[in-house]
């Protein structure tokens, strides 16, 4: 099943177009990996598919719906970059921010029942952030932060995961367990887009490439990039081969 269909998307803010053309659509189980300079319009993307910003030419369909029509998006967990300045103060416990991933499914009035409860243990523990639980959350580090708002996209189920530079502030260890938390989601069917600068390693976690600067360099699987003359001859035999020779063989077996 299609789950995300982006054809010839253009935006523009006042007059500069940022994105241009951008055509590329993921599939149930997909996981795929958005990369490409500093500007290249990636966060922008995200936040267009999302309708948070409105597109001046082109269409995006989520789960086959327009997306400026689309209104189920209990069936989206989205995982916003994470400011490096914290707010104090900021009345939250991690128990109950996991917890309002729950509540885009239910009606007035938003109450959780005692499975909602077990739900929100369970994906703590998932994370390994159980012990966090009732710590607030202007209290934590940048990688605990991520963690806590992957278990929030994570708890309510969803079928699409959007991450904007979600590995950013986690150290090596826990990057290869947020990963693996990514891929198990990706096995289970779910459909997995991840922003990151990391060019050099994505290939060892997801399927397919998605190139940007702007438009849509290049749109396969890593294993067309590695032996792509076209994208020897955009990058340099030297820049291909640093992001290639770190994934020899694509993403982990799944």
């Amino acid at each position: 099943m299609k789950v995300l269909e982006a054809e010839d998307l253009s935006v523009k803010y006042q007059d500069a177009e940022v994105l241009t053309g951008v055509t590329f659509s993921t599939s149930s189980g997909d996981f795929l990996g958005i990369v490409g300079p500093n500007g290249s319009g990636k966060t922008t993307l995200v936040r267009c598919i999302l309708n948070l910003v409105p597109a001046a030419a082109g269409s995006v369909r989520l789960f086959g719906t327009a997306n400026d029509r689309f209104d189920e998006w209990s069936r989206i967990g989205y995982v916003p970059q994470v400011s490096d300045g914290r707010k104090r103060g900021f009345p939250a416990t991690v128990g109950e921010i996991v917890a309002t991933g729950l509540l885009s499914r239910k009606r007035f009035p938003r109450r959780l029942t005692r499975k909602d409860c077990q739900t929100v243990d369970e994906t703590l523990e998932l994370l390994a952030i159980q012990d966090l639980k009732g710590r607030m959350i202007d209290r934590l580090s940048g990688g605990q932060r991520q963690r806590v708002f992957l278990a929030r996209a994570l708890v309510g189920e969803p079928e699409l995961l959007l991450l904007d530079e979600p590995t950013a502030a986690l150290d090596p260890s826990m990057r290869d367990q947020f990963y693996e938390t990514l891929i198990a989601f990706s096995r289970r069917g779910g459909t997995v887009i991840i922003v990151t600068h990391d060019s050099g390693s994505i290939g060892r976690y997801a399927a397919t490439l998605l190139y940007l600067d702007r438009r849509v360099i290049f749109f396969g699987s890593f294993q067309q990039f590695c032996r792509s003359e076209r994208m020897t001859d955009y990058f340099g035999e030297h820049a291909q081969h640093l992001i290639c020779h770190q994934h020899e063989g694509g993403a982990l077996d799944r």
